[in-house]
């Protein structure tokens, strides 16, 4: 369990503990056990509250954990992730207790943390997919606009500055500032390409700025 985040936690190679416990039979679940207990037991001992989880508490947090229909569908790793977490205070500070209600409160903010990055990784690689797809039939005048605007650069990444005043360009510029700035706010962004999810669509930077083009019917 090499993960230190929650996207390596995704994308560790590592089953689930569901699948562990359906495909390992007696021993995935000795191992499973094993894991969580050894996993919980630290913690306890690290936060070193004064009322604290004993073997039976422990046993009984793990039988729920196995279960729960969201929990056993984490991996290792993500046990792993989120534990850290609690260590560093990230869902907030433990007092004078631990025990198995604490520990779930952890794992459902995980939880929800891990889906919100799921579904934003889910809209990257569509908004990709799309991209490819739709290269091909932008507008002969788009095109034409922004290689009069525009500087072709590796992965979009920078915008050139306007070589002549026209309202159009103008507008041009307008619309590429607005794509950068909602980008900037996203709380996950592609390692390949800009993309932005707006009007129920995911536009690049060209896309977006032919569509705001279209609504003021300068382009068809």
């Amino acid at each position: 369990m090499k993960a230190l985040t929650i996207s390596e936690a995704i994308n560790s190679e590592n089953p689930s503990i569901g699948v562990m416990l359906m495909e390992g039979g007696e021993n995935g679940a000795v191992t499973v056990q094993a894991i969580l207990t050894l996993l919980i037991a630290d913690i306890v001992s690290f936060l070193n509250v004064g009322k604290a989880m004993g073997q039976t508490q422990i046993a009984q947090t793990i039988t729920l954990i196995l279960n729960d229909v969201t929990t056993k569908n984490l991996k290792p790793d993500d046990f792993k992730v989120c534990f850290e977490n609690a260590k560093k205070g990230v869902y907030g500070k433990v007092y004078d207790r631990i025990d198995g209600m604490i520990i779930f409160e952890w794992l459902w903010q995980y939880c929800g943390e891990r889906q919100d990055l799921i579904e934003t990784k889910q809209v990257i690689k569509h908004s990709e997919t799309l991209a490819e797809e739709k290269r091909a039939k932008w507008s002969p005048e788009m095109i034409a606009i922004l290689k009069s605007t525009i500087k072709p650069i590796e992965k979009e990444k920078k915008v050139k500055t306007l070589r002549e005043k026209t309202e159009q360009e103008k507008l041009i510029q307008k619309f590429l500032g607005q794509f950068d700035k909602i980008w900037a706010k996203m709380p996950y962004k592609p390692k390949q390409g800009k993309f932005i999810k707006r009007f129920g669509k995911v536009f690049s930077p060209i896309e977006y700025t032919e569509y705001k083009l279209k609504q003021l019917q300068l382009i068809k």
